[in-house]
């Protein structure tokens, strides 16, 4: 004789503490996913706002790099105004200064004309301000 296969009846399989859950179970799970859900968004809000900053301080390095490689690529001028600007986007803008700090001789021992001028450029955005300084010989 083969042995019978235990078989329980559908309403056995529900007996006692195996029907559901209790409506103090899914309070709880309720005050715990109304818990995480704020937490969740502030975070991600956060990193949004982290990213927006983090990408306008590149831009504006990037772009004072840029400006600073234009004015080295131009002839020496006596005064900041003088040197060419390169166009930036909306939103941002690009102030430059300069200053003569000391003559300067090149390696032959001839005079420069101009020195050697130390070049400050300030670009603005739209959650601060980066200050580049270099220098070029006259």
């Amino acid at each position: 004789m083969l042995p019978q296969s235990p078989r329980k009846s559908l309403s056995s399989l529900f007996s006692g503490r195996a029907r559901g859950q209790s409506l103090l179970e899914v309070i709880i799970a309720l005050a715990l996913v109304g818990i995480a859900i704020p937490a969740v968004l502030t975070a991600f809000s956060t990193m949004l706002k982290s990213t927006a900053h983090l990408t306008d301080h590149a831009q504006r390095l990037e772009l004072a790099q840029s400006q600073m490689e234009y004015i080295q690529a131009q002839e020496y001028m006596a005064s900041a105004q003088d040197y060419f600007l390169i166009n930036a986007p909306d939103g941002y803008s690009i102030e430059i200064t300069s200053s003569v700090i000391s003559s300067y001789r090149y390696p032959d021992g001839r005079q420069a004309p101009g020195g050697v001028q130390q070049i400050d450029i300030t670009v603005t955005g739209h959650y601060g301000a980066t200050e580049l300084e270099g220098y070029k010989i006259g």
